[in-house]
């Protein structure tokens, strides 16, 4: 393969795979297991592209989750139906660590910028 070519399918795979990074809108994908949720609002970047990392966890009872404000904003992790298991505020730049104790799925979003979602499964035991 010459340079040319080579250079042609290097940029091709770079345009399909930007391409395929989002525009804010997550793909459906399966709860990811993990104790750790990345709150962010990058500068420049739209408010309708701000929000949870990883959107859809899944974590055992018990377990301690910590919330990471890596961005300027005030943010919430609040529960969209009530009653309300928890409200956790999460100022800019701070981590904040809240235990889930009670088995169930709990949606989420920010209370001052609602489009920001997530999703939190509390597994009663393991989580499979």
């Amino acid at each position: 393969m010459g340079p040319r070519r080579g250079l042609s399918l290097l940029l091709t795979l770079l345009l399909t795979a930007t391409s395929c990074a989002g525009t804010g809108t997550p793909a459906t994908q399966a709860p990811v297991r993990t104790d750790r949720v990345e709150i962010h609002d990058s500068p420049g970047t739209p408010e309708s592209e701000w929000g949870y990392r990883p959107r859809e966890i899944r974590v055992p009872a018990g377990t301690a989750v910590t919330f990471v404000n890596t961005g300027r904003e005030f943010h919430t992790v609040t529960p969209d139906a009530a009653p309300r298991a928890f409200d956790i505020a999460v100022p800019a730049g701070q981590t904040v660590t809240h235990t889930f104790d009670t088995p169930g799925t709990f949606p989420y979003h920010c209370g001052l910028h609602p489009e920001m979602k997530g999703v939190l499964h509390v597994c009663d035991g393991e989580c499979d």
